[in-house]
């Protein structure tokens, strides 16, 4: 027997007179601040010690209701007290409504006796809900994994660091959050392009996103526990702090309920604001170990991953006020609007159900003004909303992309079908509703409906979108010169650097050999002695054929000698940057033949290697337009294609990833050169990023359909 049983049969031991005088009572430790508000005076009210603990808000009206609850009122009673007090008519079935919507809300207080009749019933419900094959977690929005009660371990550390809230701590903190973004500023190219792919987690495999996620969570969990402990500080308790998922992903969470009753607006955007703080400081201290310590040493390392995890976009993230993160709690408190985006998105939908659907619906009646303001920012919210929804699943494609090229879109999918699954399913509601409101409209107007559905069956398949690939590149100079020597010799002054321009034909590096000089020195000698023999012999008529033939032989020698000589000398073919480092060094080397001094690239025009799978050469039959973004910019480039390699290639390894797996097939890549202007200097050598290259025109149900297509052609033929 299990215990859904056996507390269902102590239940039903329970006497029916005793069950019938059951009424809601507040609890006993009920904790309640009245606080004013955009919308007015409220009451807010948190029951310490609750499982699970959160905020109850109320208006006058709701709460002098509530407040007439003892356990011994019926709601008839409760219904005519509160009519007296109101002065407006109350009816028992509002005021039993009321009660049963606190109810779910596990507001009212429970003896342990009716806390496992409660418990029974809940216990069978889970169960009826199994057997219809219903999810326990609907959307995968948020699964607890785990959590404790902190509240103990919380006391005992604001007692021992409560100096952390002290003027002197903040000033001090500010200071290093300064010296922080002096540091970071100096390195702002590189930060912001090893952050963005910190948080890519693409083409890394599975222990980059271990390590990633590990790194977040940790700061995380100092992150949680500031509100937790900025909650304690200002006289709030905390008691539930843990580990959740969300849309599958790892996270932290710490609950501070208690904060909205114990505290007033400043305490409470204090208590938020304290959570990306935390990460702020502790994001200064490792700027400066990161400066500090030498590179390739594991506190270095350490350091940067600290600050890649917990600088930009932490606070990015964190005080983006479109989610329902820090941001938006903070900018919720300073406006005293209790759930904006709950607010926002009711007045809008309702706004266009009316008025574009013409289906029923209360529009909430606002300024022009705050309506605009409603209206843009449910628009921008929801639009971000979807956006980390598909980057959830993104992740998940790029994860098993690096394992199985081929199959990892069945998976992510799959997963964002589970995450979208609850929006599909109020589409389909909302389109169900528009359908049968719309019926008579529908038949009346037949068919013009009729034409507008072949219109847009039409417009699906016009070509109107451009197909496109989408691959890294990899930029080098369109014209590189490699300057070696071409006789063993000693290099005796160098007139360049690394990062100077120089022009075509300019003299790089002088060199010096004893036995080239000392060669050219006496071919020089000879030729002139055997010129002068040859005008004796012709002026005398004696023996002028031997003369000459000796004359031409050290002449040809001196040629050569000379020669030998001009080689000392090193020259640049082209005009361009020099962009061997450390030149100077080779100062008094000797090198052998062949040796490499430096290399010169004109860097005025660049060249983006892409490697292009072999699945994705069919889009390159036409080509329209290339543009390239590289990883250090925003901003993207046109280029022009140059060459498409006619054999497949190796592809960098920077580029593509190595499958790890001899079971995972391993497709080929061709090689497309684009050339791209670089006449500012800003792509530099070696720069990688993304490059998108469009195609012919096609209709997007085209474009939806051809993965299916292709997917079913590959296994059935």
């Amino acid at each position: 027997m299990n215990l859904a049983r056996v507390l269902e049969q102590e239940s039903a031991l329970l006497p029916a007179a005793r069950q019938a005088e059951i009424y809601p009572r507040l609890h006993p430790r009920l904790f309640v601040r009245r606080h004013e508000e955009h919308d007015g005076t409220v009451y807010i009210s948190v029951i310490p010690g609750g499982r699970p603990p959160m905020y109850f808000r109320m208006n006058p009206a709701q709460w002098q209701i509530a407040n007439l609850f003892n356990g011994e009122r019926s709601y008839a009673e409760v219904a005519q007290l509160g009519a007296e007090l109101l002065h407006c008519p109350l009816t028992e079935p509002e005021v039993r409504s009321f009660a049963d919507a606190l109810e779910k809300d596990g507001y009212w207080y429970h003896t342990p006796q009716e806390e496992s009749a409660l418990l029974c019933h809940e216990l069978m419900q889970q169960r009826q809900r199994k057997v219809q094959g219903k999810p326990e977690h609907g959307e995968l929005f948020q699964i607890v994994l785990y959590s404790f009660d902190p509240d103990k371990y919380l006391d005992w550390v604001i007692r021992h660091f409560r100096w952390l809230y002290s003027r002197w701590f903040t000033v001090w903190s500010l200071c290093m959050v300064a010296v922080m973004f002096a540091i970071l500023g100096s390195h702002w190219g590189q930060v912001w392009s090893d952050s963005v792919e910190f948080y890519r987690l693409t083409g890394r495999g599975a222990w980059h996103v271990v390590e990633f996620f590990a790194i977040f969570l940790a700061l995380g969990a100092v992150h949680e526990a500031s509100h937790g402990l900025t909650c304690k500080y200002f006289g709030g308790e905390v008691h539930r702090i843990g580990v959740m998922l969300v849309y599958l992903c790892p996270a932290i969470f710490c609950d501070i309920s208690h904060v909205y009753a114990h505290g007033g607006r400043w305490e409470r955007i204090t208590s938020v604001f304290a959570g990306v703080w935390s990460e702020v400081v502790m994001c200064s201290y490792a700027s400066v170990i990161w400066w500090a310590t030498p590179a390739g040493t594991t506190l270095h390392t350490m350091a940067y991953y600290v600050i890649l995890s917990g600088g930009i976009f932490c606070v990015v993230i964190n005080w983006n006020p479109l989610a329902r993160m820090d941001g938006y709690m903070i900018v919720s408190e300073y406006y005293r609007i209790h759930d904006l985006k709950g607010t926002a998105t009711y007045f809008l939908v309702s706004w266009i159900r009316k008025n574009i659907f013409r289906l029923p619906a209360t529009v909430p009646s606002y300024s022009p003004m705050r309506a605009i303001s409603y209206a843009v920012y449910a628009l921008l919210a929801g639009a971000y909303s979807y956006f980390m929804l598909l980057f959830f699943a993104r992740i998940v494609y790029h994860v098993l992309y690096y394992y199985s090229p081929r199959w990892a879109l069945l998976p992510a999918t799959a997963l964002g079908l589970f995450i979208f699954k609850g929006r599909i399913r109020k589409l389909v509601k909302f389109m169900k509703e528009l359908y049968l409101d719309k019926i008579p409209l529908l038949r009346a107007h037949a068919r013009l409906v009729g034409g507008v559905a072949v219109a847009l069956l039409i417009l699906g398949f016009l070509p109107i979108r451009r197909e496109h690939l989408e691959e890294k590149f990899v930029l080098e100079p369109a014209q590189r010169a490699v300057l070696r020597t071409e006789v063993p010799a000693r290099v005796t002054r160098v007139f360049g650097d690394e990062g100077q321009r120089v022009n075509a034909g300019a003299v790089i590096a002088e060199l010096s050999d004893p036995s080239v000089d000392s060669r050219s020195a006496r071919a020089a000698a000879n030729y002139k002695m055997a010129a002068s023999q040859a005008i004796n012999s012709q002026l005398r008529y004696a023996d002028f054929a031997t003369s000459e033939e000796q004359r031409k032989r050290f002449a040809l020698e001196y040629q050569v000698a000379k020669d030998q000589q001009r080689r000392l000398t090193v020259r640049t073919p082209i005009a361009g940057l020099i962009l061997t480092p450390r030149v100077h060094e080779l100062e008094g080397t000797y090198l052998g033949a062949g040796s490499e001094i430096a290399q010169v690239a004109d860097t005025s025009s660049m060249r983006a290697r892409i490697f292009v799978p072999e699945p994705e050469v069919r889009k390159l039959q036409f080509i329209h337009h290339t543009v390239l973004r590289t990883q250090s910019s925003w901003r993207s480039v046109a280029g022009e294609v140059i060459s498409i390699s006619p054999a497949s290639q190796v592809p960098d390894a920077a580029l593509v990833a190595k499958a790890e797996y001899s079971g995972i097939d391993v497709t080929q890549y061709y090689l497309l050169t684009v050339a791209i202007e670089n006449p500012g200097g800003a792509f530099r050598d070696g720069m990688t990023g993304t490059a998108k290259v469009f195609g012919r025109r096609r209709g997007a149900i085209s474009l939806l359909l051809q993965p299916v297509v292709d997917a079913v052609a590959r296994r059935l033929w």
